[in-house]
């Protein structure tokens, strides 16, 4: 399904958090420890950098929403928002090293991505008008997670 031009940086962010997912749940099941601590390093970095500013973004981007889309949104975006919460707190023990965060994270950041995609982009397409979603464009561009 073609997106609004406002959501293609977000889009291409959570496709390179599905192949970040898809790589760690792949060399989770190769087992390899050298591997696996080199990954858990990298997502407790990844999450105190690019996540952690993407997450930030897309909170920037809720609170910039009108009144009447926040509330038909309320819901999922405090979905979205506990979930971020929970997967910043994974960083401390993924730079510990822990391998069964490790499968924690990449299971969360998948299926929160998902979730994005598949119900909070659609939603935000169909509750907002063409200015909103121009401004969503310019807000997301201005933060710059990448």
């Amino acid at each position: 399904m073609q997106r609004h031009p406002a959501f293609h940086p977000l889009i291409s962010e959570h496709h390179r958090a599905l192949v970040t997912a898809h790589r760690i749940l792949k060399a989770l099941a190769k087992g390899d420890p050298g591997e696996l601590s080199a990954l858990a390093t990298q997502a407790a970095a990844d999450l105190r950098g690019r996540w952690g500013r993407h997450f930030s973004c897309e909170e920037r981007l809720f609170a910039a929403l009108p009144d009447t889309v926040q509330a038909r949104a309320a819901a999922l975006i405090a979905r979205i928002l506990d979930e971020h919460v929970a997967m910043r707190s994974l960083a401390a023990r993924l730079e510990a090293g822990d391998v069964p965060t490790l499968a924690v994270f990449a299971a969360r950041l998948r299926d929160h991505t998902r979730l994005e995609e598949r119900e909070l982009i659609p939603l935000l397409e169909q509750l907002s008008d063409a200015d909103t979603l121009a401004r969503l464009g310019t807000l997301w561009r201005e933060c710059d997670p990448t």
